[in-house]
C-alpha cells in the first residue's frame, strides 16, 4: 500500500484527480513564491534550533540557511526575489531577537517519523518537538502564509496525525499541539486530541487509502480549479486543452461534431428541466398551503389524485460551537458527535441526556414541517374513461 502524508491526505480531500495527476502521473507543482518562501523560513528556523543545547545558532547562520533554500526560479523577476529575500531576513531577525534571550533547546526539529495507521504506511515531518519536565512532549508546526485562522489549531487534522506519529514512534504522551504563525509571531496552543478525535482522523486515512486502492479519482471541480497546476491534464477540462487529449476514435465512438451536438442537446434539456422543476415547486407550495388550511390530505383533479402526508420534527438551531460548549463539560461531545456526526440530528431523542442539557437544547431547537405530495393517475377503462 502506498505511503501517505498529511499533504497527500489534504490533496486527495480537495480533489482525487489532482492527487492522481500529482502522485501517480508525476505532475509536480512548479516552484511558487509562497512555497519556496515557506520552505526557506523553515530552513532558517531549523538552523536556529537544531542540535543547540546552550544557545541558538547565530543570526548569520540562520540567514545563510534561508538564503540557500530560497529558490530564485520561483520568482518572475530579480526585484521580486530580492524583496522576498529582504522580507525573510527581516522576519528571521525579528524571530531571533525575540526568542534568543529565553532560548530553550528542542528535543527534535524537522523530525521525520514513519509509522502506520492500520495497514497504511504514513510519514509525518514535525517542525519542532519540545519535552517538558514530566517527560510529555509538545509539538509545534510553523505556518508562514500571510493570513491564518486561529481556529485551525483546534481543527487541524495535521496536528492530530503528528500526535499519532509522536506517541507511536517516540513512545511519549503528547501534552499539547501548537500552530505558530511566524510572520506575526503568534502561537495557538491546544490540548492533546481526544480518543474520539484521533479515531476520526484514523478513519479518514483508512477511507482515503481504500479510495486510492480502488482508483477512485473522480475530479472535484470548483473555484480551486482556476489556480490548479494540473488543470491542463484534468479530464474535467479536456475540451480546453485538446492538445493533451488526442482522440483515438473507433467505429463505436462518436465523432467530435456528434459529441458537440449532444452537449447542446443536454444544455437545452437541463434548461427545460429547471423550468419544469420551478413549476413543480410553485404548484407544490400552492397545494401545501391548501392542505394546511383545510386539514385535508387528498385532492383529485380530472386525471390525477394527489395524496399528502405531513411530518413535523424538532431540529437544533444552534451552531456547532454552541453545541460543543453545552456538551463538552459533561463529557458528551466526543461520545455523541465525533464518532458519527450525523447523530446530531438525533441528539434530542437520546434518553440519557441530563435534564439541564436537554432543557438548554430545547431552547435551541424549533419544529420543522415537511410535506410529501404523491400524485397518481386516476384509473381508466380500456377506452380511457375514468372508472
Amino acid at each position: 500500500m502506498r505511503r501517505l502524508s498529511q499533504t497527500q491526505i489534504s490533496t486527495f480531500q480537495a480533489c482525487p484527480q489532482r492527487w492522481k495527476l500529482r502522485y501517480i502521473d508525476g505532475r509536480k507543482e512548479p516552484p511558487s513564491p509562497p512555497l519556496t518562501f515557506g520552505s526557506a523560513v523553515h530552513s532558517g528556523l531549523e538552523t536556529f534550533y537544531r542540535n543547540r543545547i546552550t544557545g541558538p545558532a547565530p543570526l548569520d547562520e540562520v540567514l545563510a540557511s534561508f538564503d540557500a533554500d530560497l529558490d530564485p526560479v520561483a520568482y518572475d523577476s530579480t526585484e521580486s526575489f530580492e524583496r522576498a529575500r529582504a522580507d525573510g531576513h527581516a522576519l528571521l531577525e525579528s524571530w531571533c531577537g525575540k526568542h534568543a534571550p529565553d532560548f530553550q533547546p528542542a528535543l527534535a526539529v524537522e523530525l521525520a517519523l514513519q509509522y502506520s495507521i492500520g495497514e497504511v504506511p504514513m510519514i509525518s515531518i514535525l517542525d519542532r518537538v519540545d519535552v517538558g519536565e514530566d517527560g510529555r512532549v509538545s509539538i509545534t508546526d510553523y505556518k508562514t502564509g500571510k493570513f491564518f485562522l486561529r481556529d485551525k489549531a483546534q481543527e487541524s487534522q495535521q496536528l492530530t496525525l503528528y500526535q499519532i506519529a509522536a506517541e507511536e514512534k517516540l513512545e511519549r504522551e503528547v501534552e499539547s499541539l501548537s500552530l505558530v504563525h511566524v510572520p506575526s509571531d503568534t502561537e495557538w496552543r491546544v490540548a492533546r486530541r481526544s480518543p474520539a478525535e484521533v479515531e476520526s482522523v484514523r478513519r479518514l486515512v483508512l477511507e482515503i487509502a481504500q479510495a486510492i486502492e480502488n482508483q477512485a479519482f473522480e475530479p472535484r471541480t470548483g473555484r480551486q480549479c482556476d489556480w490548479c497546476h494540473v488543470k491542463p491534464w484534468c479530464p474535467a477540462y479536456a475540451d480546453e486543452f485538446p492538445e493533451n487529449w488526442p482522440q483515438q476514435l473507433d467505429a463505436a465512438v462518436r465523432s467530435p461534431s456528434e459529441v458537440a451536438e449532444l452537449a447542446d442537446a443536454l444544455g437545452v434539456a437541463v434548461a427545460a428541466k429547471q423550468e419544469t422543476e420551478e413549476r413543480i415547486r410553485t404548484v407544490q407550495e400552492q397545494l401545501i398551503s391548501w392542505f394546511e388550511a383545510t386539514g385535508q390530505r387528498a385532492v383529485a383533479g380530472s386525471s390525477f389524485r394527489v395524496q399528502a402526508s405531513r411530518t413535523e420534527k424538532t431540529a437544533l438551531t444552534c451552531s456547532d460551537d454552541e453545541l460543543r460548549a453545552l456538551l463538552e463539560p459533561a463529557g458528551l461531545w466526543g461520545e455523541i458527535l465525533a464518532p458519527a456526526y450525523h447523530l446530531k440530528t438525533k441528539l434530542l431523542d437520546r434518553p440519557e441526556l441530563p435534564m439541564e442539557i436537554r432543557g438548554a437544547l430545547d431552547e435551541r431547537s424549533e419544529a420543522r414541517v415537511s410535506w410529501r405530495l404523491t400524485p397518481r393517475s386516476l384509473p381508466t377503462d380500456d377506452e380511457g374513461n375514468l372508472i
